[in-house]
């Protein structure tokens, strides 16, 4: 921008002596339309989304503690995500190992267990892994894959960078984390 306004600086005074006052104000005025005309699609094309984050977009918005991140950080965050897939049977997380990713599912079916217990089941658009990251202890529960699933991981770094910078987001995990860790706990 101050490049710009010093490129005008420069400009104006060599474009009004060589059009003259009157025509220095028209040519200025249409220099915007002629500029979006020639370099608007390239920006209007340059800012589409693939279809494929889109929907990861959506999937990180649909997330309660995410859903209040802005648009900027949602998509650094979406530009992190490795996608993974995982058989019916597999463990994603296993209780008690180091957290180093937060999930969100984008497809598929997992089930929750702690201290071997069923406890709830994870479905498309659902988060988890968020409890040892945010509060940096071994994972509370075992994740394991339904069905064929396919997830969204982001990691540890990136995902508590997001958090920490809105106020919102950290304080709806927080509540959150407490929430699943009382309901763990509750277990017979």
């Amino acid at each position: 921008m101050m490049g710009a306004t010093a490129l005008g600086a420069l400009a104006v005074p060599f474009l009004i002596g060589l059009v003259g006052d009157r025509a220095a104000f028209a040519v200025a005025g249409l220099s915007l339309p002629v500029a979006i005309a020639l370099v608007g699609r390239a920006l209007v094309n340059g800012d589409r989304l693939e279809a494929g984050r889109a929907s990861e977009l959506r999937l990180l918005r649909g997330v309660p503690m995410l859903a209040p991140l802005s648009g900027p950080v949602l998509e650094r965050l979406a530009n992190c995500i490795v996608r993974t897939e995982y058989p019916a049977g597999a463990a994603v997380v296993n209780e008690g190992d180091r957290g180093d990713r937060f999930y969100v599912v984008a497809d598929g079916r997992l089930a929750v267990t702690v201290h071997g217990r069923d406890v709830r089941q994870l479905d498309p658009g659902d988060g988890f892994g968020e409890i040892a990251l945010i509060r940096d202890v071994p994972r509370t529960a075992t994740i394991s894959a339904i069905g064929p699933v396919t997830l969204l991981a982001i990691n540890r770094s990136q995902f508590l960078e997001a958090l920490t910078g809105q106020p919102r987001s950290r304080t709806i995990a927080t509540g959150l984390v407490d929430d699943r860790l009382a309901a763990d706990v509750s277990l017979p």
